[in-house]
């Protein structure tokens, strides 16, 4: 257990703080809460609504798909965005996140997952928990794909205020939490699928992350190589879902056949009225 002591001064802020960034929650059932969101929806709701709940069976002779994803069109160098606040933590400028490419225009971070999977492989087994971290004014990881279920861990590495303001696909507000000093740790469980966004309401308007929930274990997320494979699937037609924070979604149908892997190539064109954020 670790201890930290303060002047009376410094303490009050810090409690008004925690209360005034976490909607008025207690401290108590900040650190220590494992419960589940509620009733919120999937990005598609209507959609989920109508598929039954995903069904664990023997796969025996299950297939597979596999491919790269690549940006259609060249890119600058990432731009760089000017930190105004906690300088000394945070540095003079932070990265852009929202597009990391490798040679060839391989793309980074892009969710691919199967779409109306009804039945097959189990569930990953589930953690005791997965880390969010916040260091040097970064989310880390910037992105991640849990199943339903899991718990997140949520640190604080530096030294300075943070808070977590997290939205279920872009609207409901399932949690809203201050981490008031380096080391403070909350434990958080997401039930629901979706897609999860992070903000800090600290004053630190650049950081941004995301946590997508998914109901069944046939997905995937690209490294900078771009590379994804989804294996041990039934045999059938689906579609292939991308989804990128900058990008958006997209998707393309795949027939898979037992017992071999179905390579499906990818490329995402930039939207034209969307213009990256500027540094």
């Amino acid at each position: 257990m670790r201890f930290y002591s303060y002047r009376v001064p410094t303490l009050t802020f810090l409690l008004y703080s925690l209360l005034a960034c976490s909607g008025g929650e207690s401290r108590a059932t900040q650190g220590s809460s494992d419960d589940g969101f509620g009733d919120v929806g999937s990005p598609r709701e209507s959609e989920s609504a109508r598929l039954p709940a995903y069904e664990t069976v023997a796969v025996d002779d299950g297939g597979a798909v596999a491919g790269t994803v690549r940006l259609s069109a060249s890119l600058p160098p990432p731009a760089t965005r000017k930190v105004l606040k906690d300088l000394a933590t945070c540095g003079e400028h932070t990265p852009d996140p929202s597009i990391e490419l490798g040679k060839e225009n391989t793309i980074a971070n892009v969710v691919v997952s199967l779409v109306g999977v009804t039945q097959g492989k189990d569930m990953p087994e589930l953690p005791n928990s997965t880390k969010l971290d916040q260091k040097q004014c970064v989310y880390i990881p910037h992105i991640q794909i849990v199943p339903s279920g899991t718990s997140v861990d949520i640190y604080n590495s530096d030294p300075i205020l943070h808070n977590v303001h997290a939205t279920m696909n872009g609207g409901t507000t399932i949690f809203n939490l201050a981490l008031p000093v380096q080391g403070f740790r909350i434990r958080r469980r997401l039930d629901d699928p979706g897609l999860v966004s992070l903000k800090c309401d600290a004053g630190h308007t650049w950081m941004s992350g995301y946590i997508v929930v998914q109901e069944h274990p046939y997905y995937a997320l690209t490294a900078v190589q771009g590379a994804y494979l989804i294996g041990d699937v039934p045999a059938g037609e689906y579609r292939l879902r991308t989804w990128h924070e900058w990008l958006g979604e997209s998707e393309v149908q795949v027939v898979i056949e037992a017992g071999t892997t179905t390579t499906v190539d990818l490329e995402l064109t930039p939207p034209e009225d969307v213009e990256r954020e500027p540094s």
